[in-house]
C-alpha cells in the first residue's frame, strides 16, 4: 500500500493554510530513525547499569568465594563415592562434580570434494604412427573439520581424573596425561572445554551452557591441582580473591559514587 494513500484528497479552502502530503510523508520516515536510536540507547543503558558495581554484586562474589574455598578445603568429604555416581572410583579416589547434559564433542571431517580431470584419448594419426592427447588429473580436496557433538551423558570430575559417560560413547581423562584444558565460545550462551591427553590423538572436549562450563573449568583446574600436588596454591588464590573482593566492597561503601 502506497503511504500517499492515507492522505485523502481536499478541495483547497481559500485563507486556510494546507499542509502538504509530501510533509505528512515524512513524519513516519523520521519518526522510525528516532525510535531506533532510542531504543538503542535504553539498551545501552540498561547494559551499563548491569555492569555497574553495587553492594549486592560484591556481597554475591564474597560469597561464592567463601563456599568455593570451604569446598575445596574439604574436597574428600563432598561426595560419598560408594553410592553409584556415574563411574566406579578408584581406591583414594574423591569426586568433585557431576555434571549432567552435557555433549561430548569431537571434530568430524566433511566430505572430501573431488574435482574432475580429463584423461587423453589416443588416436591414429598414420598406419604406423598414433598420438595420445593431454590429460590433466582431478583433484581432491578433504573437508573441514568441524566440532561435533556425538554423543549427550554425564561428565565426572575427580582428584585423579574426569570421565564422560554417555549412550553410546565414554571418555576418560586422566590428570597425569591431560596436556590442557581450554574453554572456546560457542556464540554467547554456550562453550566447549578441550580436554586434550597424550594418550589419545583425537581431541575430546565436553559442551554446555555458558555457566555449567565454567563451574566444570573450575572443577577440573582443581582436580589437576590435587593431582599435581597445587592444592594448598590452588585455594590460596582463591582466598587472595575474597581478599580483594572484601577490600572493593569496603571501598565501595566508603565512596558509593566512585568520588
Amino acid at each position: 500500500m502506497l503511504l500517499g494513500s492515507i492522505v485523502p484528497e481536499q478541495e483547497p479552502v481559500e485563507g486556510a493554510e494546507t499542509t502538504s502530503p509530501v510533509v505528512l510523508l515524512w513524519f513516519p520516515v523520521i519518526a522510525l530513525p528516532i525510535y531506533l536510536v532510542m531504543r538503542s540507547r535504553k539498551k545501552k543503558k540498561a547494559a551499563i547499569k548491569a555492569a555497574e558495581p553495587s553492594v549486592e554484586k560484591f556481597q554475591k562474589e564474597i560469597n561464592e568465594l567463601k563456599e568455593a574455598i570451604e569446598f575445596f578445603s574439604n574436597h574428600e568429604n563432598q561426595y560419598n563415592e560408594a553410592q553409584p555416581g556415574g563411574i566406579i572410583a578408584k581406591k583414594d579416589e574423591h569426586v568433585i562434580a557431576i555434571v549432567s547434559e552435557v555433549g561430548l564433542i569431537e571434530t568430524r571431517r566433511g566430505p572430501t570434494e573431488f574435482k574432475g580431470g580429463s584423461t587423453g584419448v589416443p588416436f591414429r594419426l598414420t598406419k604406423r604412427v598414433s598420438v595420445r592427447k593431454s590429460g590433466s588429473r582431478g583433484t581432491a580436496t578433504a573437508g573441514e573439520e568441524t566440532p561435533t557433538v556425538i554423543d549427550e551423558g554425564k561428565f565426572v570430575i575427580s582428584d585423579k581424573r574426569a570421565v564422560f559417560v554417555g549412550n553410546k560413547q565414554s571418555r576418560e581423562f586422566e590428570w597425569d596425561n591431560l596436556l590442557s584444558y581450554d574453554m572456546q565460545m560457542i556464540g554467547k550462551k554456550n562453550a566447549i572445554l578441550y580436554l586434550p591427553v597424550s594418550n589419545r590423538q583425537k581431541v575430546s572436549g565436553i559442551a554446555s551452557d555458558l555457566a555449567a562450563i565454567e563451574q566444570v573449568h573450575q572443577r577440573v583446574a582443581f582436580g589437576v591441582a590435587v593431582a599435581t600436588g597445587r592444592k594448598e596454591d590452588f585455594i590460596n588464590l582463591l582466598k587472595a580473591d575474597l581478599s580483594e573482593a572484601e577490600a572493593e566492597l569496603k571501598s565501595f561503601e566508603q565512596h558509593p559514587s566512585g568520588q
